[in-house]
């Protein structure tokens, strides 16, 4: 009863090493430049390679075959050198090459035990060391507050030990319990991949934030709004922008310093962002030159966002060199015209805003009122 029972927990985790490898190579390869993922396909693979030859040589009633010898340990070590590259990724340290010249000696090492037994030792010993160093770079990093790494080093210190336990068992030296080697590979693959989902998504939000002003960058402000012109185009309903630039801010910047500078557009980027609905967009394309994407707005709601935005912002002021400075933003705007590709609608509100900064700075202009001029051609 016993064996039956090993060999359907061995079947659970081979099944769950499968599928979670099959699932993490295919988000590797919509994502080639991301390599985690594959590192946790190869982990996963590796395990299912271990846990396969390892039932069969258990059931093996002769000598064990030299080829089953070599894959298990090529399995071993094929899940240290996983392990590590993971731990690398998530800490942004790209590896070294002699890492890379000791990781291809241990695979080497391990696919001849078969033939050699002499090289059993010697595979031990260095994924001995690669688990080591995946639990070092694993706690150098989390000592430097990385959430992911810490997530990580959570489920390798759970499978080492899961594996301490069964080595225990196997010694005699504990009661052997079935599938704790399984249940570890099984905490570190689920937090493994909590901690890379965490990562990414952390990513791909800071490739669409502005680093400044923690607002939308132009890459996220884009779609973003391309989302939004379907949606409008889909309901009928309006939609408008508002392009806003700060008013002598080179001005600024030359008299008090570029950190002052910061200081100013980040109030200013905070003070829009405060004033808008949940569902408005505020970004930052460049420079001082912002954007406010207004969905369900037309020309006249856009003119009335515009001048209470404008208020606010004169309203801020910024502490600096031990007193406050007060600034103003010029605000243009322009309602989407059925068909109008939002880049179009962008440029209305850019020209509209010229006019407000010709007119004399710190006041709305719509794109109706402006000639076709655009945001380049202002003065601060």
């Amino acid at each position: 009863m016993g064996g039956y029972w090993a060999w359907y927990i061995d079947g659970i985790g081979a099944g769950f090493y499968l599928l979670f490898g099959l699932s993490r190579l295919d988000l590797w390869r919509r994502e080639v430049h991301r390599p985690a993922n594959l590192w946790l396909a190869v982990l996963a693979f590796s395990a299912l390679l271990v846990n396969v030859t390892g039932r069969l040589l258990g059931e093996a009633s002769t000598a064990a075959p030299p080829v089953l010898v070599s894959l298990n340990f090529l399995g071993v070590g094929a899940v240290t050198v996983a392990i590590l590259e993971v731990v690398l990724c998530l800490a942004r340290r790209d590896p070294p090459r002699w890492l890379r010249v000791v990781e291809s000696i241990l695979l080497i090492l391990a696919a001849g035990t078969g033939a050699y037994g002499g090289l059993v030792v010697a595979t031990e010993m260095l994924s001995a060391v690669m688990l080591l160093a995946a639990l070092g770079a694993g706690i150098s990093a989390s000592l430097r507050g990385d959430v992911e790494s810490r997530l990580l080093l959570g489920g390798i210190v759970v499978l080492v030990l899961c594996l301490v336990l069964d080595l225990g068992g196997e010694l005699g030296m504990v009661s052997r319990i079935p599938g704790v080697p399984i249940l570890g590979f099984v905490v570190l693959f689920l937090l493994a991949a909590h901690a890379v989902n965490r990562r990414l998504l952390q990513e791909e939000s800071a490739s669409r934030t502005d680093p400044l002003t923690g607002i939308l960058n132009r890459r996220g402000f884009l779609e973003m709004a391309h989302m939004a012109v379907s949606l409008s185009d889909r309901s009928g309903r309006p939609l408008s922008v508002i392009a806003v630039d700060l008013d002598r801010f080179k001005v600024i910047n030359d008299r008090y310093g570029h950190t002052a500078g910061d200081r100013v557009l980040q109030e200013v980027a905070r003070t829009l962002s405060r004033s808008v609905r949940e569902q408005d967009l505020v970004a930052r394309l460049g420079g001082d030159e912002l954007v406010v994407l207004l969905p369900d707005t037309d020309a006249a709601g856009a003119r009335r966002v515009a001048e209470k935005l404008r208020e606010a912002a004169g309203a801020a002021t910024v502490e600096i060199d031990g007193g406050s400075l007060s600034v103003t933003i010029s605000l243009g705007t322009a309602e989407r015209r059925p068909g109008e590709p939002i880049a179009r609608t962008i440029q209305r509100a850019d020209h509209a805003l010229y006019l407000a900064k010709e007119r004399g700075r710190d006041r709305v202009a719509a794109a109706e009122d402006t000639p076709a001029r655009s945001r380049g051609d202002h003065t601060e």
